[in-house]
């Protein structure tokens, strides 16, 4: 029988490989719609230890993210933070805006 973490049985014995999603690069922009503005230098982070920080036009891109729901940390240049709740789903990319003006205070049910 082969397990969940088997993935191919051959005739000198059993490969075993954990069977996961491939890794996606999420890209976006930290943005406040309310106020019409980017944010640059603001550290963006992941519950899995993937950090980037904006660019002058607030974007940025985390590398080899699990596909699944994710809670990134925003924490902008001034030292206020934020929260976005969000589902990333399987393929090699995915984009989207960090809205600030949504997300002040953090909202826990708050979604994308």
């Amino acid at each position: 029988m082969v397990s969940k973490y088997c993935s191919y049985a051959t005739l000198a014995g059993l490969l075993c490989l954990p069977l996961s999603s491939t890794a996606v690069t999420l890209s976006g922009r930290v943005v406040d719609s309310q106020n019409q503005r980017s944010y640059g230098e603001a550290r963006i982070s992941s519950g899995m230890n993937i950090t980037s920080t904006s660019d002058d036009q607030g974007f940025f891109h985390l590398h080899d993210v699990k596909p699944g729901p994710l809670l990134l940390s925003v924490e902008l240049a001034d030292g206020e933070s934020f929260r976005v709740r969000l589902k990333v789903p399987p393929g090699k990319a995915f984009f989207v805006e960090l809205d600030r003006a949504r997300h002040t205070p953090p909202v826990e049910d708050d979604d994308y």
